[in-house]
């Protein structure tokens, strides 16, 4: 409440490119300013001196963000979409999301069993047991052993990316359980078991932080 200018996202919309939007970053581009401590560093320099220089950039940021975004004609889209979208995304991050603990320990049941199954499966295509997740292990499967054609070689091998095997998948059934396999372990790893650990216990719910300020397109990003 009460915020009336933003310097990261008045630096955003004048440049959605950029991978960050550090305070000293900005200063320098629309003050020419190297803020000690923060672009340039000053062992002199404490930590309370450099909050109070930011909070100053920060004032003195204002006017020149503001007529370049005049100028580009992006105002009222930072005045009217961007600045009062900040304070309903601080709304959902506290409010969290709900997590159905009980349907994603389930589905990480399920999808281990179908894992085994594409396990055991891609085993007996290739004859053997091998470390499935390793690159080097697969490169000697799929194209010394079973010689496979092999697509793209880099530096440690013949590529096993996903693009790569996707092109060979077509004919050759072991190719397409193994990506079967990646999508059902990244799954089981990214969400099934690992969202209901991030759920807070207090308030039951996930809280992550929904970055305005990172994709040049405009969507949301979440981290953490």
């Amino acid at each position: 409440r009460g915020v009336s200018f933003d310097t990261m996202l008045g630096a955003y919309i004048l440049d959605s490119s950029r991978s960050s939007y550090e305070i000293g970053d900005i200063a320098f581009d629309h003050l020419l300013l190297e803020m000690p401590g923060v672009t340039r560093e000053d062992e002199r320099t404490d930590s309370v001196e450099i909050l109070c220089n930011e909070a100053e950039v920060i004032y003195r940021l204002k006017q020149p963000i503001e007529d370049k975004l005049k100028a580009d004609g992006e105002y009222t889209l930072y005045k009217e979409v961007e600045l009062p979208l900040a304070a309903v995304l601080a709304d959902m991050e506290l409010t969290g999301v709900a997590i159905d603990f009980q349907q994603l320990e389930a589905l990480s049941i399920t999808i281990d069993e179908e894992v085994k199954d594409v396990e055991r499966q891609i085993y007996d295509l290739a004859g053997q047991e091998f470390n499935i997740g390793s690159p080097r292990q697969l490169q000697t499967i799929l194209f010394e052993k079973l010689g496979l054609t092999a697509g793209k070689k880099t530096k440690t091998g013949y590529s096993t990316s996903a693009a790569a095997l996707e092109q060979l998948a077509v004919d050759n059934p072991i190719v397409e359980l193994i990506l079967r396999y990646r999508e059902l372990t990244k799954i089981k790893s990214t969400y099934a078991d690992s969202l209901p650990k991030l759920i807070n216990s207090r308030t039951g719910r996930v809280h992550t932080s929904l970055n305005q300020a990172v994709t040049a397109t405009g969507r949301l990003s979440s981290s953490d």
